[in-house]
Protein backbone atom coordinates (compact mmCIF):
# COMPACT_ATOMS: atom_id res chain seq x y z
CA UNK A 1 0.00 0.00 0.00
CA UNK A 2 1.41 3.62 -0.94
CA UNK A 3 2.44 5.16 1.90
CA UNK A 4 0.62 8.83 1.74
CA UNK A 5 3.04 12.57 2.15
CA UNK A 6 1.33 15.11 4.71
CA UNK A 7 -0.11 17.74 2.59
CA UNK A 8 1.90 21.21 2.18
CA UNK A 9 -1.17 22.33 4.66
CA UNK A 10 -0.66 19.86 7.54
CA UNK A 11 3.20 21.42 7.05
CA UNK A 12 1.88 24.77 7.20
CA UNK A 13 -0.04 23.84 10.02
CA UNK A 14 2.27 22.54 12.48
CA UNK A 15 5.04 25.36 11.57
CA UNK A 16 2.32 27.79 12.85
CA UNK A 17 1.65 26.25 15.89
CA UNK A 18 5.51 25.88 16.85
CA UNK A 19 5.94 29.33 16.21
CA UNK A 20 2.64 30.37 18.40
CA UNK A 21 4.41 27.96 21.36
CA UNK A 22 7.69 29.19 20.84
CA UNK A 23 5.99 32.84 21.42
CA UNK A 24 4.31 31.79 24.43
CA UNK A 25 7.24 30.22 26.08
CA UNK A 26 9.76 33.13 25.34
CA UNK A 27 6.58 35.64 26.64
CA UNK A 28 6.69 33.39 30.10
CA UNK A 29 10.42 33.59 29.86
CA UNK A 30 10.28 37.27 29.58
CA UNK A 31 7.41 37.51 32.38
CA UNK A 32 9.66 35.56 34.85
CA UNK A 33 13.20 37.61 33.81
CA UNK A 34 11.65 40.99 34.09
CA UNK A 35 9.79 39.57 37.62
CA UNK A 36 12.91 38.80 38.95
CA UNK A 37 14.28 42.21 37.60
CA UNK A 38 11.49 43.71 39.54
CA UNK A 39 12.65 42.05 42.61
CA UNK A 40 16.37 42.98 42.47
CA UNK A 41 14.85 46.41 41.83
CA UNK A 42 12.22 46.25 44.46
CA UNK A 43 14.89 45.22 47.08
CA UNK A 44 17.56 47.80 45.83
CA UNK A 45 15.10 50.41 46.43
CA UNK A 46 13.78 48.91 49.87
CA UNK A 47 17.43 49.53 51.17
CA UNK A 48 17.23 53.15 49.86
CA UNK A 49 14.13 53.79 51.60
CA UNK A 50 15.17 52.24 54.76
CA UNK A 51 18.62 54.20 54.90
CA UNK A 52 17.01 57.75 54.22
CA UNK A 53 14.05 57.26 57.15
CA UNK A 54 17.12 56.43 59.28
CA UNK A 55 19.16 59.39 58.26
CA UNK A 56 16.09 61.54 58.53
CA UNK A 57 14.53 60.12 61.67
CA UNK A 58 18.38 61.08 63.24
CA UNK A 59 17.16 64.63 62.48
CA UNK A 60 13.69 64.75 62.97
CA UNK A 61 13.90 65.90 66.71
CA UNK A 62 16.11 68.92 65.72
CA UNK A 63 14.35 69.99 62.81
CA UNK A 64 11.60 68.55 60.15
CA UNK A 65 12.82 70.60 57.03
CA UNK A 66 16.26 69.43 57.84
CA UNK A 67 15.00 66.00 58.49
CA UNK A 68 13.43 66.12 55.05
CA UNK A 69 16.52 67.44 53.03
CA UNK A 70 18.63 64.61 54.76
CA UNK A 71 16.06 62.04 53.65
CA UNK A 72 16.22 63.29 50.50
CA UNK A 73 19.51 63.75 49.98
CA UNK A 74 20.33 59.51 50.94
CA UNK A 75 17.50 58.32 48.85
CA UNK A 76 19.14 60.27 45.63
CA UNK A 77 22.73 61.68 45.90
CA UNK A 78 24.03 59.28 48.63
CA UNK A 79 22.57 56.07 47.12
CA UNK A 80 22.39 57.45 43.13
CA UNK A 81 23.10 54.06 42.05
CA UNK A 82 19.75 52.63 42.90
CA UNK A 83 18.50 55.15 40.74
CA UNK A 84 15.94 56.17 42.76
CA UNK A 85 13.66 59.25 42.97
CA UNK A 86 11.57 60.11 46.18
CA UNK A 87 7.53 59.99 45.03
CA UNK A 88 6.26 60.63 49.27
CA UNK A 89 8.43 62.27 51.94
CA UNK A 90 6.56 62.89 54.95
CA UNK A 91 8.58 64.31 58.39
CA UNK A 92 6.26 64.10 61.65
CA UNK A 93 7.09 66.19 65.14
CA UNK A 94 4.63 65.93 67.88
CA UNK A 95 2.09 64.81 66.04
CA UNK A 96 1.59 62.13 64.24
CA UNK A 97 0.81 62.11 60.39
CA UNK A 98 0.04 59.70 57.12
CA UNK A 99 2.05 58.18 54.59
CA UNK A 100 0.36 57.07 51.47
CA UNK A 101 -2.33 55.67 54.12
CA UNK A 102 -0.37 54.76 56.43
CA UNK A 103 -0.04 55.85 60.01
CA UNK A 104 3.18 57.67 60.90
CA UNK A 105 4.29 58.04 64.42
CA UNK A 106 5.67 60.95 66.29
CA UNK A 107 9.24 62.34 65.47
CA UNK A 108 9.23 60.01 62.90
CA UNK A 109 10.19 60.12 58.64
CA UNK A 110 8.43 58.18 56.31
CA UNK A 111 10.30 58.10 52.57
CA UNK A 112 8.74 56.19 49.38
CA UNK A 113 10.90 56.04 46.52
CA UNK A 114 10.50 54.32 42.67
CA UNK A 115 12.16 54.12 40.02
CA UNK A 116 11.16 53.71 36.50
CA UNK A 117 11.60 50.02 34.59
CA UNK A 118 11.54 48.80 30.95
CA UNK A 119 8.42 46.60 31.44
CA UNK A 120 7.28 45.80 27.92
CA UNK A 121 4.97 42.68 28.74
CA UNK A 122 4.41 44.52 32.28
CA UNK A 123 2.98 47.44 30.24
CA UNK A 124 1.04 44.64 27.77
CA UNK A 125 -0.67 43.23 30.67
CA UNK A 126 -1.61 46.03 32.72
CA UNK A 127 0.19 45.76 35.51
CA UNK A 128 2.39 49.05 35.52
CA UNK A 129 6.41 49.29 35.13
CA UNK A 130 6.89 51.21 38.44
CA UNK A 131 8.69 49.83 41.27
CA UNK A 132 8.89 51.44 44.50
CA UNK A 133 9.59 51.17 47.92
CA UNK A 134 8.57 52.33 51.52
CA UNK A 135 10.15 52.82 55.15
CA UNK A 136 9.21 54.73 58.09
CA UNK A 137 11.64 55.27 60.87
CA UNK A 138 11.28 56.60 64.03
CA UNK A 139 12.90 58.43 67.23
CA UNK A 140 12.24 56.45 69.76
CA UNK A 141 13.16 56.87 73.76
CA UNK A 142 13.70 54.12 75.89
CA UNK A 143 10.97 52.82 78.41
CA UNK A 144 12.47 50.09 80.68
CA UNK A 145 15.27 48.04 80.75
CA UNK A 146 17.66 45.73 83.23
CA UNK A 147 21.19 44.89 83.77
CA UNK A 148 21.31 48.48 85.48
CA UNK A 149 23.76 49.94 88.45
CA UNK A 150 21.94 49.92 91.84
CA UNK A 151 22.76 53.76 91.63
CA UNK A 152 20.32 56.57 90.59
CA UNK A 153 20.99 60.13 89.09
CA UNK A 154 18.67 63.12 89.45
CA UNK A 155 18.26 63.90 85.47
CA UNK A 156 17.78 67.80 86.72
CA UNK A 157 21.54 67.53 88.33
CA UNK A 158 23.89 66.22 85.97
CA UNK A 159 25.60 67.31 82.75
CA UNK A 160 26.19 64.90 80.16
CA UNK A 161 29.65 63.46 79.83
CA UNK A 162 30.71 64.98 83.26
CA UNK A 163 31.79 63.34 86.37
CA UNK A 164 30.06 63.17 89.33
CA UNK A 165 31.44 61.88 92.57
CA UNK A 166 28.46 60.89 95.69
CA UNK A 167 28.41 59.00 98.65
CA UNK A 168 26.45 55.72 98.47
CA UNK A 169 24.26 57.10 100.98
CA UNK A 170 22.88 60.34 99.49
CA UNK A 171 23.81 64.01 98.00
CA UNK A 172 22.28 66.27 95.72
CA UNK A 173 23.16 64.28 92.46
CA UNK A 174 23.29 60.67 93.36
CA UNK A 175 22.67 58.11 95.13
CA UNK A 176 22.38 53.97 95.68
CA UNK A 177 18.95 52.49 95.15
CA UNK A 178 17.81 49.13 96.36
CA UNK A 179 17.69 47.62 93.07
CA UNK A 180 15.03 44.82 92.42
CA UNK A 181 17.21 41.70 91.18
CA UNK A 182 17.02 37.69 90.17
CA UNK A 183 14.33 35.54 89.36
CA UNK A 184 11.83 37.24 92.13
CA UNK A 185 12.91 40.87 91.45
CA UNK A 186 13.24 41.49 94.80
CA UNK A 187 16.22 43.29 96.57
CA UNK A 188 17.81 40.64 98.86
CA UNK A 189 20.33 42.44 101.01
CA UNK A 190 23.89 43.69 100.86
CA UNK A 191 25.19 40.71 98.80
CA UNK A 192 22.92 42.10 96.35
CA UNK A 193 24.37 45.15 96.08
CA UNK A 194 27.73 43.40 94.87
CA UNK A 195 26.25 40.81 92.52
CA UNK A 196 24.01 43.68 90.52
CA UNK A 197 26.99 45.74 90.07
CA UNK A 198 28.61 43.00 88.54
CA UNK A 199 25.73 42.36 86.69
CA UNK A 200 25.22 38.95 84.93
CA UNK A 201 27.57 39.18 82.24
CA UNK A 202 30.30 39.63 84.79
CA UNK A 203 29.09 36.89 87.16
CA UNK A 204 26.13 38.61 89.02
CA UNK A 205 22.67 38.96 88.66
CA UNK A 206 20.73 41.89 86.74
CA UNK A 207 18.92 44.17 87.89
CA UNK A 208 15.22 44.05 86.36
CA UNK A 209 13.15 45.83 83.75
CA UNK A 210 12.01 49.14 85.73
CA UNK A 211 9.42 51.40 82.87
CA UNK A 212 9.61 54.76 83.36
CA UNK A 213 6.95 56.49 85.73
CA UNK A 214 7.58 53.51 88.43
CA UNK A 215 8.96 54.22 91.73
CA UNK A 216 12.08 52.54 93.24
CA UNK A 217 13.31 52.19 96.98
CA UNK A 218 16.84 54.10 97.88
CA UNK A 219 18.93 53.16 100.33
CA UNK A 220 21.75 54.58 102.46
CA UNK A 221 23.11 51.16 104.40
CA UNK A 222 25.05 50.01 101.35
CA UNK A 223 28.67 48.73 103.02
CA UNK A 224 32.04 49.55 101.35
CA UNK A 225 32.68 46.14 101.41
CA UNK A 226 30.01 44.99 99.20
CA UNK A 227 30.48 48.15 96.85
CA UNK A 228 34.43 47.34 96.45
CA UNK A 229 33.52 43.70 95.68
CA UNK A 230 31.35 43.91 92.98
CA UNK A 231 33.51 46.93 91.25
CA UNK A 232 36.73 44.81 90.98
CA UNK A 233 34.72 41.77 90.29
CA UNK A 234 33.52 43.74 87.50
CA UNK A 235 36.23 45.88 86.40
CA UNK A 236 39.58 43.46 87.15
CA UNK A 237 42.10 44.56 85.17
CA UNK A 238 40.17 46.56 82.67
CA UNK A 239 42.01 50.19 81.90
CA UNK A 240 39.52 51.49 79.16
CA UNK A 241 39.42 55.23 79.67
CA UNK A 242 36.34 57.35 79.25
CA UNK A 243 37.14 58.21 75.35
CA UNK A 244 37.95 54.53 75.07
CA UNK A 245 34.47 53.93 75.37
CA UNK A 246 32.43 56.78 74.33
CA UNK A 247 32.92 59.51 71.22
CA UNK A 248 31.07 62.46 71.33
CA UNK A 249 29.02 62.98 68.04
CA UNK A 250 28.86 67.38 67.83
CA UNK A 251 25.96 67.04 65.13
CA UNK A 252 23.38 64.98 67.57
CA UNK A 253 24.81 66.75 70.74
CA UNK A 254 24.95 62.88 72.11
CA UNK A 255 27.66 60.58 72.82
CA UNK A 256 28.16 57.48 70.34
CA UNK A 257 29.04 54.03 72.26
CA UNK A 258 32.76 52.69 71.11
CA UNK A 259 33.01 49.80 73.33
CA UNK A 260 29.33 48.39 74.03
CA UNK A 261 31.22 45.11 75.99
CA UNK A 262 33.45 47.32 78.15
CA UNK A 263 32.62 46.16 81.92
CA UNK A 264 33.03 50.27 82.15
CA UNK A 265 30.02 50.82 80.71
CA UNK A 266 27.30 50.81 82.73
CA UNK A 267 23.90 51.91 83.00
CA UNK A 268 21.97 53.95 85.94
CA UNK A 269 18.63 55.23 86.20
CA UNK A 270 17.28 59.08 86.11
CA UNK A 271 15.31 60.43 88.63
CA UNK A 272 12.54 62.75 88.51
CA UNK A 273 12.69 65.86 90.58
CA UNK A 274 15.82 68.49 91.80
CA UNK A 275 17.67 66.66 94.63
CA UNK A 276 18.10 62.82 95.37
CA UNK A 277 15.94 61.77 98.34
CA UNK A 278 18.07 62.08 101.98
CA UNK A 279 16.77 58.65 103.42
CA UNK A 280 16.82 55.40 102.87
CA UNK A 281 13.60 53.14 101.94
CA UNK A 282 12.20 56.73 100.35
CA UNK A 283 10.87 56.48 96.58
CA UNK A 284 12.73 57.21 93.41
CA UNK A 285 10.54 57.89 90.34
CA UNK A 286 12.45 56.75 87.24
CA UNK A 287 12.33 59.49 84.25
CA UNK A 288 14.58 57.62 82.01
CA UNK A 289 17.68 56.15 81.67
CA UNK A 290 21.48 57.13 81.54
CA UNK A 291 25.03 55.41 80.07
CA UNK A 292 27.22 56.11 82.72
CA UNK A 293 31.03 55.39 82.50
CA UNK A 294 32.33 53.81 85.66
CA UNK A 295 35.63 55.25 87.37
CA UNK A 296 37.25 58.19 88.48
CA UNK A 297 39.06 59.69 85.33
CA UNK A 298 41.59 62.06 86.92
CA UNK A 299 43.06 59.05 88.60
CA UNK A 300 44.38 57.47 85.21
CA UNK A 301 45.51 55.13 84.12
CA UNK A 302 43.37 52.62 86.68
CA UNK A 303 40.40 54.59 87.01
CA UNK A 304 39.68 53.37 90.41
CA UNK A 305 35.65 53.18 90.61
CA UNK A 306 35.66 54.15 94.58
CA UNK A 307 37.95 56.66 96.59
CA UNK A 308 38.08 57.26 100.18
CA UNK A 309 36.55 55.47 103.40
CA UNK A 310 33.74 55.94 106.38
CA UNK A 311 31.94 59.26 105.30
CA UNK A 312 34.69 60.26 102.52
CA UNK A 313 33.71 57.07 100.63
CA UNK A 314 32.86 58.23 97.01
CA UNK A 315 31.60 56.48 94.05
CA UNK A 316 33.25 57.99 91.22
CA UNK A 317 30.59 57.63 87.44
CA UNK A 318 30.17 59.73 84.73
CA UNK A 319 26.39 59.55 83.06
CA UNK A 320 26.24 60.48 79.36
CA UNK A 321 23.22 61.17 77.18
CA UNK A 322 24.30 58.39 74.38
CA UNK A 323 22.45 56.11 71.55
CA UNK A 324 21.40 52.79 72.15
CA UNK A 325 23.54 50.21 70.64
CA UNK A 326 21.57 47.58 69.17
CA UNK A 327 22.54 44.49 71.28
CA UNK A 328 21.31 46.06 74.69
CA UNK A 329 17.84 44.26 75.46
CA UNK A 330 15.29 47.44 75.51
CA UNK A 331 11.56 48.02 75.93
CA UNK A 332 11.15 51.53 73.52
CA UNK A 333 8.43 54.53 74.47
CA UNK A 334 7.48 57.39 72.53
CA UNK A 335 10.25 60.25 72.18
CA UNK A 336 10.17 63.71 74.72
CA UNK A 337 10.99 66.90 74.00
CA UNK A 338 13.70 68.20 76.83
CA UNK A 339 14.41 64.38 78.34
CA UNK A 340 17.98 63.41 79.04
CA UNK A 341 16.32 59.43 78.25
CA UNK A 342 18.42 57.24 76.24
CA UNK A 343 17.64 57.70 72.82
CA UNK A 344 17.04 55.37 69.88
CA UNK A 345 16.13 55.37 65.69
CA UNK A 346 14.97 52.47 64.15
CA UNK A 347 12.38 51.42 61.46
CA UNK A 348 9.13 50.33 62.47
CA UNK A 349 7.50 50.44 59.10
Amino acid sequence: MKQQRPSSREHGQTLVLTILVMLVLLGFAAIVMEGGNSFLIRRDLQGTADVAAMAGAQRVTVDRSEAQATAAEYATSQNSDAGATVNTLVATGASTGTCNGRNVPRYSVCVRVQKQQSNLFGTLLGTGNQVRAQATATASMVRSMGGWLPFGVVEAQFTSGTQISFRPGSVSAAGSINAPAGDSCSFYGGNGVRDVIMSKKFGGVDACHIDVGDTIETQTGVTSGNLNHGFDARLGSNRDSFDDVFRFDAESGRYVILLPDSPRLGLVPLAEGTTWPLSGGAEMEVSGYAFAYIGNRSNAPTYPALSGSGSGLRIHLTPVQALLPDTWDTNFMDYEEGSSNIVAYRLVD
